[in-house]
């Protein structure tokens, strides 16, 4: 973590982490720093550091609530040490919290609300931007511990990272929010040819296996089937919240989801209605995979202790119902193991994996994975998808880069040389299972894209900012 002087000069190093990465840093009127740092399994801590740098001393952890799962941004009062940060629980909640010496108070709590800057201002207002929500002003109660009354839109959607200076100035980052739409994708990122309409927020597409539709999520709740007509159809889950869909069953007609209730459950869903929606799996669930023969289906669980583990059950799928077996542990590691895909042959599992400290990607064989395994990526990776050849992994990394690489389990080099494609969308909501699908038959990349690139984010800065309020 680095300073530098407002008016300019050589940044000067305050102090590293090793193991974790800085998600947010505010100054103490006691000419303390505290940092958010995340570490590589998810968790995360708060850490204060003198103004002239140095050691820094952990003063919040994530055991502060056995709940809580990592902090994000924070912000403090340029009055007094009174610190609020965000914080994701186990069960992907966020809330907004106050923290000082003797409390750990939840001011807001919400899902499908993902906060990414907090801003206290001298007379009492909370600050909190939001992607999808623009900039919102929250007024604090008289004790400091509960937040009153509505709050204030003052800024549109796309205002992010907001300060208050001690004098009450605000300046905020205003991002340019752009349409996107799902494509179809040569290999050299050429589009072939456009599904449904433009939109904002689209999440984790999933092509039909007939390849003539798209099912995708967005991010203020909904499925929605599109078609290269420009058509949407609305899908009703059963739920309200953020769902993404993670593999379609034989029939066509059925979508195994992911859904955000209760902590992660997995549900399957008739997109023609002739059957309700039918939880198959509830409890800290995500990212299923089906084997083709729809024997068993693969998935993750948010443990206890919060590490991610590999689970997998037997099925039985029925016309209008499946008959879920016992589950079966797969893989338990100190490091967390998600998003399981079925090769097409059904007897091998790519996962990614975050035992170096990074994401990367791994092939074991199923159900034993102690049989054989073997190490796909080296410098990261997660997202991984096979194409329908079976021969061919695809891939994201941190970057937003997709990429691929040959795998032929019977060659003596089994794991070819990755090659770089070009870089896609990937939503923040959905850091796991990746914003690109590849069609069951032919393999086709489909992708989500911006309709055009957006323009230079600009620094505002409003002098009287608290007359926004009355409007």
């Amino acid at each position: 973590m680095w300073a530098i002087d407002p008016i300019g000069g050589e940044p000067r190093l305050l102090t590293s982490f090793d193991g974790g990465t800085i998600h947010g840093a505010t100054w103490l009127p006691s000419d303390q720093i505290l940092v958010s740092v995340r570490t590589g399994t998810a968790q995360g801590t708060i850490h204060s550091i003198p103004a002239s740098g140095g050691n820094s001393e952990i003063i919040w952890e994530t055991d502060v609530d056995a709940n809580v799962n990592s902090f994000d941004a924070l912000a403090s009062s340029a009055t007094n040490d009174l610190v609020v940060v965000n914080a994701r629980d186990f069960e992907d909640v966020e809330s907004i919290r106050l923290l000082d010496s003797s409390a750990d108070v939840i001011l807001i709590e919400e899902r499908n609300y993902f906060p990414d800057g907090i801003a206290i201002s001298p007379d009492g207002h909370l600050l909190i931007s939001e992607p999808s929500m623009g900039l919102t002003s929250h007024t604090f109660a008289s004790d400091k511990r509960s937040i009153i009354g509505n709050s204030v839109r003052i800024a549109p959607p796309g205002a992010r990272f907001p300060s208050v200076s001690n004098d009450g100035i605000l300046t905020y980052v205003q991002f340019e929010l752009v349409d996107l739409q799902i494509g179809q994708f040569s290999n050299d990122g050429e589009i072939e040819r456009s599904f449904g309409r433009p939109g904002q927020l689209m999440i984790g597409p999933l092509v039909h296996p007939n390849e003539d539709r798209v099912l995708i999520a967005k991010s203020g709740g909904g499925i929605w089937l599109m078609d290269s007509r420009g058509s949407e159809t609305p899908i009703d889950t059963g739920f309200t919240g953020t769902e993404v869909a993670n593999t379609w069953l034989k029939d066509g007609r059925r979508v195994i989801i992911s859904s955000f209730r209760d902590g992660g459950t997995i549900v399957v869903v008739d997109v023609t209605g002739r059957t309700l929606p039918q939880r198959i799996v509830s409890g800290r669930a995500w990212f299923a995979s089906l084997s083709r023969d729809e024997q068993y289906m693969a998935f993750y669980v948010v443990t206890d202790d919060n590490r991610r583990d590999l689970f997998y059950v037997e099925l039985d799928v029925q016309p209008d119902s499946i008959i879920v077996g016992e589950w079966n542990a797969y893989l338990n590691t100190p490091a967390d193991e998600a998003v399981p895909q079925f090769h097409p042959d059904g007897d091998l599992l790519l996962y990614q994996t975050n035992l170096s400290g990074r994401w990367q990607l791994v092939v074991r064989t199923f159900p034993d994975p102690n049989e054989n395994y073997w190490p796909i990526t080296i410098d990261g990776g997660k997202s991984g998808r096979w194409h329908p050849n079976g021969r061919m992994i695809y891939y994201t990394t941190e970057d937003g880069m997709l990429w691929r690489i040959p795998f032929d389990r019977t060659s003596v080099s089994p794991v070819g040389k990755p090659e770089e494609l070009f870089s896609i969308y990937t939503h923040t909501l959905n850091p796991y299972k990746g914003d690109f699908d590849l069609s069951p038959i032919s393999g086709s990349l489909i992708a989500i894209h911006n309709v055009r690139e957006p323009g230079p984010p600009s620094i505002v800065v409003v002098e009287n900012w608290s007359a926004l309020l009355e409007r």
